[in-house]
């Protein structure tokens, strides 16, 4: 399992202890890292992290946020269907198998958790969001710096999201406008993009030119309703 210490919360610790899927290794992340963007520099830290890990000794990777909250049954809920991974964000669990083959054994350099869904979702995997949700024990963007949502903008034009649905994000709040400007700022910066977001442009384009239609091909699996 991998842990970020970023806004730790105590909590977390009795969570995975609790789990009915017993928890075989943690990895507390403490590690301080440069990047562009803070998607990057997590992603960073968690690939140092796997650095001392032996992935063929494990199953699954859990990868979490240290201010989250997992009821008892959240692995062994969200395994049940054998994804190969479930979940975005705060909580995720990958196949390490598949993380192998798709990831070569690392998260994409430009996006720590959303890139992975929709990479293994590009080739075919059974990617699926939660069917035990978790939660967030502080409340959502609360301890987050303006430059942080100019970041989330970049991450976003990284990870390819297409402009409309950028900028159907302000109307989740004000923050999200800086969310915008770091998005156009990445454009006209020609700023390296993940892997998966060709994928991730053509399904919301898709979703946008077809919506009376069932999702075609590239539009198959689930997105979260915020997306």
């Amino acid at each position: 399992m991998l842990i970020q210490p970023s806004d730790l919360q105590p909590q977390i610790f009795s969570c995975l202890a609790s789990q009915t899927v017993p928890i075989s290794l943690m990895v507390l992340l403490t590690e301080k890292v440069e990047a562009s963007t803070w998607p990057a520099r997590v992603a960073k830290i968690l690939n140092n992290g796997l650095k001392h890990v032996k992935l063929d000794d494990f199953d699954y990777i859990l990868r979490v946020d240290s201010d989250a909250w997992l009821p008892p049954n959240f692995i062994e809920g969200n395994l049940k269907d054998k994804p190969d991974v479930c979940g975005l964000g705060l909580a995720m669990l990958i196949k390490t198998v598949s993380f192998q083959k798709v990831m070569h054994s690392k998260f994409d350099q430009y996006s720590d958790d959303t890139a992975i869904h929709f990479e293994f979702q590009r080739h075919g995997l059974k990617a699926v969001y939660y069917k035990v949700d978790p939660a967030m024990l502080r409340k959502p963007g609360a301890t987050h710096s303006l430059m942080y949502w100019v970041e989330q903008g970049i991450a976003y034009y990284q990870l390819g999201v297409e402009p409309l649905h950028m900028l159907a994000k302000t109307r989740l709040g004000w923050r999200h406008i800086l969310s915008v400007y770091g998005y156009i700022y990445a454009a006209f910066k020609h700023v390296p993009q993940c892997r998966c977001a060709d994928y991730v442009r053509t399904c919301q384009l898709q979703r946008l030119l077809h919506p009376w239609r069932e999702r075609l091909t590239l539009c198959s699996a689930r997105f979260p309703k915020s997306w």
